[in-house]
């Protein structure tokens, strides 16, 4: 675990109108969006955030499964257009409170809000945990118009439930919060993945010209974002199969923002698409290393595992989905092609039984018995409508070797670029094609090898001081030694890295770095070292007899009971009154 890291928990909705539960959760994204930009801070991703979502798990459990040495709650209440949110950083290893505060403000002010919330997190983990570097500003003001951006927020929340209704309904919003502002960029890009993610596995021209057309509406209010570079990436990717263009965007997009999860998915199932599983695997490790709980991370690896023909492996990544949430459909289905890879005949009829109810799991038994040879007479043919996903029809004419049907259907399918046809060079189930000498005439359908982008996660965080004039970085040590041995700044208890940055006059994150670099400590110790220097002085003086411990602590800077309590302890190993009394 790095001691650089968070977790922000869904935020709880105190409004008085339940239905605000879009909002909390919206900003809640939002701030997570934000501190992901800070390069050396590991900030958990919203999925894994939300497995906590209404669930009261003490946050020491949580710490521990996500990895984080730090905890952000909230709440937030909206009332017409007022906004009050409450926060507070937490410990993991002991469930210690850092820090806390609230915020009363206008909605109309809601960016500069997010932004001060990230930059006082961000700023309180650097004080507490050592240097990190981030700009001054994390949240960048999307649209004047209050109504749209919550729109926005709507669609959002209606997009991440990636259903194809939900879809729909976040279709509307976004067209919504463009109504009111046609400058809104991202409600542009949250229709283009929505209508790319629909047509990726299904056709039809009419979803694909509504693609371009919010594309190319979106080009012309920003294409420098990494909401642009994803949805281009993901319609190059998805729609017109153009790997070499969808690299280009995600290169892009990795490096905005190399720790944006849902960014880094996408260029997992980019690589399983052009056959590079190592390169794939190295993605979905590093997307689930900031995502360690989500369900379409730890699918993909398992995806990435079958397509690659580690069948067992991959049915142990289903297992591990399908523990978190028995229903899900797409686990269901790959851990069963996988159980007939591995001829599993006793699990297969216990997870043929258990999902009888899916109109699709009958193909399963029709699958089986083609794959192992086993006589069959007749059997269900598919419907359309089950073959969005997997084409059943396909793999029953190949292990029935009908190969001329299945060579007309298999190129039909390739010209109009239907998303079930995208892995047919690897899909275990077509294998027999590859025995046929009409196979060669695919071969414009074979991916190419592509550049790999994994090595843009590698860490230069530390590796460029951010002083490099030695005679700035004399005057800076000086004026801060000066500052805590003459000046005594660290009694003031509202001292924070910013006002000592301000004082010495340099930067926060200039500051952050040398206090790390030529202290050898963070802020917060290096702070309340001084401090506790100044207490031992203080209480073992005979006019002091009569204060309270706590009482001197407080003139010595300490600002909390708390704070200075286990501050003590962890430096000297022993409680103030217990130290007190082995020095008389």
């Amino acid at each position: 675990m790095t001691d650089k890291s968070v977790a922000i928990l869904p935020f709880i909705n105190l409004s008085p109108d339940k239905d605000n539960e879009y909002f909390s959760d919206g900003i809640t994204e939002e701030i997570i969006l934000a501190l992901s930009k800070t390069k050396g801070l590991k900030v958990i991703a919203r999925t894994s955030s939300f497995m906590f979502k209404d669930k009261h798990t003490d946050v020491r459990a949580i710490g521990k499964q996500l990895g984080v040495a730090t905890i952000l709650e909230g709440s937030v209440r909206k009332s017409g257009m007022n906004v009050r949110i409450s926060v507070r950083l937490v410990r993991t290893i002991d469930g210690f409170q850092i820090w806390s505060t609230k915020f009363d403000r206008q909605l109309d002010d809601i960016f500069k809000l997010q932004d001060e919330i990230s930059l006082l997190v961000a700023d309180k983990i650097r004080e507490n945990f050592g240097h990190i570097e981030f700009q001054s500003s994390l949240v960048s003001v999307d649209s004047s118009n209050f109504d749209a951006y919550d729109y926005y927020l709507k669609g959002r929340y209606e997009q991440l439930k990636w259903t194809n209704d939900a879809l729909v309904k976040a279709i509307e919003h976004y067209q919504k919060a463009i109504q009111l502002d046609p400058e809104l960029f991202r409600a542009y890009y949250g229709i283009v993945l929505c209508y790319t993610y629909m047509l990726f596995w299904s056709s039809g021209e009419e979803a694909r010209s509504e693609v371009y057309e919010y594309l190319e509406k979106a080009m012309e209010v920003n294409r420098d974002s990494l909401d642009y570079h994803l949805a281009k990436a993901s319609t190059e990717m998805m729609i017109e199969w153009d790997h070499s263009s969808a690299i280009d965007h995600f290169k892009h997009s990795l490096e905005l923002n190399p720790n944006n999860a849902e960014a880094i998915e996408a260029i997992a199932g980019m690589y399983i698409m052009v056959g590079q599983f190592d390169e794939a695997m190295i993605h979905i490790e590093h997307a689930l290393e900031i995502n360690p709980l989500s369900l379409n991370h730890t699918f993909m690896k398992g995806n990435i595992l079958y397509f690659s023909g580690e069948y067992e492996k991959a049915i142990q990544q289903m297992n591990k989905v399908l523990k978190q949430d028995p229903k899900w459909i797409f686990a269901v289905q790959l851990k069963a092609a996988a159980l007939i890879l591995t001829d599993n005949k006793a699990e297969l009829e216990e997870i043929l039984e258990e999902f009888s109810e899916l109109p699709f799991m009958g193909y399963y038994t029709t699958l089986n018995h083609l794959y192992h040879d086993q006589p069959i007479s007749e059997y269900e043919q598919p419907f359309l409508a089950d073959e969005n996903i997997h084409p059943w029809r396909l793999y029953f004419l190949t292990l029935e070797e009908n190969y001329d049907q299945a060579f007309k259907m298999l190129e039909e399918g390739l010209n109009q670029k239907h998303g079930k046809y995208i892995c047919f060079n690897y899909d275990p189930f077509l294998v027999k094609l590859k025995t046929c000498e009409e196979y060669n005439n695919l071969q414009e359908f074979l991916p190419k090898k592509f550049p790999l982008l994994s090595d843009i996660y590698e860490d230069t965080s530390d590796s460029k001081p951010l002083i490099t004039d030695e005679e700035e970085h004399k005057e800076l040590i000086e004026a801060l030694d000066k500052s805590m041995v003459e000046e005594q700044l660290y009694l003031d208890p509202k001292l924070s890295l910013t006002n000592l940055a301000d004082h010495i006059n340099t930067s926060s994150n200039k500051l952050s770095w040398l206090i790390n670099q030529d202290k050898k400590s963070n802020f917060y110790h290096y702070i309340n070292s001084y401090r506790l220097e100044h207490f031992k002085k203080m209480a073992v003086l005979p006019e002091n007899q009569n204060l309270t411990l706590l009482g001197i602590a407080y003139e010595c800077g300490f600002n909390s009971k708390s704070t200075f309590n286990d501050y003590f302890k962890k430096s000297t190993g022993l409680t103030p009154f217990r130290w007190l009394k082995e020095q008389k």
